[in-house]
Order: structure tokens, then C-alpha cells, then sequence
């Protein structure tokens, strides 16, 4: 339960950051990924660690691609792999998921709601990601 309310927290501080402007301080991925460190050294030891670290990697190896084609921000890779501390890998692959299904929701919406240009291009991706966590936090995955 814990490590939810941590996830919970963090995604919600990186939203309302990213939100606010367009930017995810480090200082807040540093954090969050110290806590989860700490998290995961606390309940389960170096094999939780091992399997955090695991979790970590994953959204950096599966998402460095979009980073590369500029499709997806760093931050937001960051901020994946600092959840997948706490979550661990089989967990934040369905949040990488549901993330894009609501980032994707919320392309259309903007296509058809926004008439200029410029505005069309820019998501603000921890806002998905957010939204995906809960699904989390409320036990649907």
C-alpha cells in the first residue's frame, strides 16, 4: 500500500509539473527514484531491489526509440522508469500501456477541439501517464 501512495504522489507532483510547464524537474525523478531504492530495499530486500531495477529498465529500453524519434520526452521515460522501481516490470509495462490508450484518447480530442497548429503537436504526456496510475492505485492492473 505504501508503495502506491509513493506512486501516487509522484505522479501527481510530475503531472501538475508538467502541466504547469511543460517540464519535470529531475529533482523529482532523483527523488522519486531514491525512495523507491529505499522502498524496495525496505520490503523485500536485494531481491526487490533486483526486481525494481528490472521494472526500471524496461521503460528505458522499450521507449528509447520514441526518445530517438522525438515522439516522446525524456522526462517522461524518466519518470516510467522511476514508477517501474515500485511497480516492477510485469506492472509498469500495462502503465506504459495504458498510458499511451489515454494519450491516444487524448490526441483525438485535442485534434478535433484544437484549430491551431501548433497547439495540435504537444501532449503533455505525464497527464496519460497520471491517469494510467490510478488505474494502478485502484487495483485494476
Amino acid at each position: 500500500m505504501t508503495g502506491k501512495v509513493f506512486v501516487f504522489s509522484l505522479t501527481f507532483i510530475a503531472a501538475v509539473m508538467d502541466y504547469r510547464s511543460m517540464r519535470i524537474s529531475n529533482r523529482v525523478i532523483l527523488a522519486g527514484l531514491a525512495m523507491g531504492v529505499i522502498y524496495d530495499l525496505l520490503t523485500g530486500g536485494k531481491e526487490m531491489l533486483r526486481y525494481g531495477l528490472l521494472g526500471m529498465l524496461i521503460p528505458l529500453v522499450m521507449l528509447f526509440a520514441f526518445f530517438v524519434l522525438r515522439l516522446l520526452g525524456a522526462a517522461d521515460i524518466k519518470l516510467f522508469s522511476v514508477l517501474g522501481m515500485f511497480m516492477g516490470p510485469v506492472s509498469i509495462i500495462r502503465c506504459m500501456f495504458y498510458s499511451f490508450v489515454f494519450g491516444a484518447l487524448f490526441a483525438i480530442i485535442k485534434l478535433v477541439i484544437s484549430r491551431k497548429e501548433n497547439d495540435r503537436r504537444i501532449i503533455r504526456f505525464a497527464i496519460p501517464i497520471f491517469l494510467s496510475v490510478l488505474l494502478y492505485v485502484g487495483g485494476f492492473y
